[in-house]
């Protein structure tokens, strides 16, 4: 684990306020610009693995990625830069809320209406960073932040593009290669688990398997081996939305619209994320309205016990990370073999 640097100043101008959170790349800590005062969320990479050359290039990646993205719906970048001692770190602004994963967390499976919602507004981020040739593929419940913007409306964030490939780069300055596995296996798509070069259809893909677990508290998906959950996504059939929790009630044309979403083959999913924007938008027409007060989220139900699954059988944060540790090591094992 890194160091705390709270109470310290990063590279002159960076008051440190506190940590917020915590992951397998770095740390994100609040912090207040000296100059300008305004407070900050500061990335601060892990000072070991600074020193890899393929993490600093996917440093760059990520400040390269979300500089070019200026939706509302994506997390804005100040500043990246490293330190003369080699510490590397991104500036973004800093946002109040809770990541979408802690939302379920805390308070369970939500309605239908708000789930879409929220798709759409990661359709708006992504619409843009694909058009710019920007591939998320890391598309999952904690890099989706729910903020509230000047006027109190709720609003969705898409953040870290770390492992974003940019196909915009100049020939010869591809990150990745295929037969290279990345991404969160949960939130794979079939063909990233194959270790194929992905396209946008993959965070088409990756998205559906978010929405599914919006409304129904866990993905469709989840094993105690990366080989079963690979097999899962290749091969099985989601359990559809109101027969894991007939609460739900949603609309029958949102359950189509999820089986395309989640379609095994990419030629058979929407193609763009425009074309998914649309669809979203004719299942609720009121997108643009964005109601102040946001439907709560739905009491518990029996979705609880597959989201137990998830969460209460890795009893703590500690537990967790070497859950998710144990699982990346399984995913450098697989890299090695394909």
């Amino acid at each position: 684990m890194s160091e705390d640097l709270t109470g310290r100043v990063i590279d002159g101008r960076y008051q440190v306020i506190e940590r917020i959170a915590q992951g397998g790349m770095g740390v994100v800590y609040r912090v207040m610009h000296r100059y300008t005062g305004r407070e900050e969320a500061l990335k601060v990479i892990h000072r070991e693995l600074a020193r890899d050359e393929d993490i600093r290039r996917r440093f760059l990646v990520e400040a390269m990625a979300v500089a070019k993205l200026k939706s509302p719906h994506t997390v804005t970048l100040y500043d990246c830069s490293a330190t003369e001692d080699g510490q590397l770190h991104i500036a973004m602004e800093y946002l109040a809320g809770l990541s979408l994963r802690e939302t379920l967390k805390k308070h369970g499976p939500m309605d239908w209406r708000r789930a879409v919602r929220f798709a759409h507004h990661a359709c708006l981020s992504l619409e843009e960073a694909h058009g710019k040739g920007i591939l998320h593929r890391d598309i999952k419940p904690s890099n989706f932040l729910i903020a509230r913007d000047e006027d109190g409306v709720e609003v969705l964030k898409v953040l870290d593009f770390g492992i974003a490939r940019i196909d915009t780069l100049a020939p010869g300055a591809a990150l990745t290669q295929a037969g290279e596995v990345l991404g969160t296996p949960v939130y794979m798509s079939p063909e990233q688990h194959r270790g194929e070069r992905a396209d946008n259809r993959s965070d088409i893909y990756s998205i559906g398997l978010v929405i599914h677990e919006m409304m129904t508290g866990a993905p469709p998906f989840f094993a105690r081996s990366l080989a079963e959950l690979k097999q899962m996504h290749l091969h099985d059939r989601p359990i559809p939305v109101n027969a894991v929790r007939a609460s739900a009630a949603i609309p029958t044309q949102l359950q189509r619209f999820l089986d395309r979403t989640l379609a095994k083959d990419p030629d058979a999913r929407f193609q763009t994320v425009t074309e998914m924007r649309r669809a979203l938008e004719a299942l609720a027409p009121d997108l643009g309205r964005n109601p102040k007060a946001a439907p709560a989220n739905d009491p518990p139900s029996a979705a609880e016990a597959r989201r137990d699954l998830l969460i209460e059988d890795i009893p703590t944060e500690a537990a967790r990370t070497q859950h998710e540790a144990a699982m990346d090591t399984v995913v450098a094992a697989t890299r090695q073999a394909l």
